[in-house]
């Protein structure tokens, strides 16, 4: 029974794969074409046909495991947990499946309601501030005629900058530890801008990828959608007690530095990160616990410092402070180990300098040696001759 099921999802898989491969240039282009609009309804229609038959496959699939003896229901289940067809698992192929399905539909209803005609590669000012440009009235002050010179024209009631940054906007996949980071980043860059909402809610949806994007799967890109909106992305993913709970325990969970200078750095920037984190939300909740999280994973000398320079300021200190602290004593301990670096590495210079200048000394002295030793030899050798022929004569 489940040979034949798993006979009828891989060739399905199969060309669910050829289909992706097709629609996922068109989804990250810049720029769409009508051709390739109308490419993505046809494979819409064909990439849902495909996975109702894999899901219902699957369904077809558990429904034969539950009716198995419990003595064989412990190995199909494993035949089940290992069937990867194409090198993934064929759950992941149906997931991935929705999540193309949730961006096909966000490309077309963005294209009937027009607003692709704006700025798809997600930069902003570049194609709006063309079209403020081409539409911009002539503005006049005074009775000579002279134009004025504005940094804001007014259309539709919204002041639009005429020279907006270009700024890529940051991409957000439903991590809720980056949500704070992610909405700072959008709310300086669009949300604050006097521009028409719906204008807003086409960008923010243009950001969104994957578990983000179909938590508001069914809202437009139009005024009256982008406060809720904002409001569905915020229950979900900007629970504030949740984030720091989750901060928390990833603080407790870090690994305990060692006495090395790459631990304690290392260490370091992990707990830069998480707190910056919890600052993004505001007012850090719960510094003592955080100070004691920190704390507990550094070296006894570390700890004997931080006790040290708290007394010598003569006041308690919070995380900031102890943050502060911490890092002067890994940069001041960075700064050492740098300086002995250094100086090692001129001492075994310097070693190994007047190792040659030896090793040359001694070679020419020894050849003077030999030299001497030559001459004596031959001197010695002809006086002796001349002995040798005065007493004959």
């Amino acid at each position: 029974m489940s040979g034949t099921i798993r006979q009828a999802m891989t060739p399905a898989i199969t060309r669910l794969r050829e289909h992706f491969e097709e629609i996922r240039p068109v989804l990250d282009a810049q720029e769409r074409t009508a051709e390739g609009i109308e490419m993505l309804r046809t494979r819409l229609v064909k990439v849902r046909r495909i996975v109702n038959r894999l899901e219902e496959k699957a369904n077809q699939w558990q429904d034969y495991i539950r009716g198995l003896p419990v003595n064989e229901r412990q190995a199909e289940e494993q035949i089940l947990a290992n069937f990867a067809p194409l090198e993934h698992h064929y759950a992941e192929w149906i997931e991935n499946a929705h999540e193309i399905i949730a961006d096909i539909e966000i490309v077309l209803a963005e294209s009937e309601d027009g607003s692709t005609q704006s700025d798809l590669s997600v930069e902003l000012g570049v194609g709006q501030n063309r079209l403020n440009q081409s539409r911009r009235p002539q503005v006049f002050v005074n009775e000579g005629q002279t134009p004025l010179n504005e940094n804001f024209v007014r259309r539709n009631e919204y002041n639009i900058p005429t020279h907006l940054p270009r700024t890529r906007l940051a991409e957000f996949y439903g991590d809720p530890l980056v949500w704070p980071e992610f909405w700072q980043s959008f709310s300086r860059t669009v949300d604050s801008l006097e521009i028409d909402p719906g204008l807003k809610a086409h960008y923010l949806i243009q950001c969104l990828r994957g578990k983000a994007k179909r938590a508001v799967l069914g809202y437009r890109p139009i005024a009256e959608h982008y406060e809720p909106l904002k409001d569905a992305l915020k229950r979900q993913f900007g629970n504030e007690r949740a984030i720091r709970d989750t901060l928390h325990a990833e603080l407790i969970s870090l690994p305990v530095a060692n006495e090395s200078v790459y631990s304690l750095r290392s260490y370091v920037e992990e707990v830069e990160r998480i707190c910056r984190s919890l600052t993004a939300m505001g007012k850090v909740e719960d510094e003592s616990i955080v100070m004691m999280a920190i704390k507990n994973k550094l070296p006894k000398n570390i700890i004997l410092e931080l006790l040290k320079k708290e007394k010598e300021t003569k006041a308690i200190w919070n995380v900031d402070e102890l943050r502060k602290g911490l890092e002067e004593i890994v940069t001041l301990r960075e700064e050492v180990q740098r300086c002995a670096q250094t100086f090692s590495k001129s001492v075994n210079y310097g070693q190994q300098r007047f190792g040659n200048n030896w090793n040359i000394n001694r070679g020419f002295n020894q050849k003077q040696v030999n030299f001497r030793k030559e001459n004596f030899d031959r001197v010695f050798a002809v006086q002796s001759g001349f002995l040798m022929i005065h007493t004959v004569g």
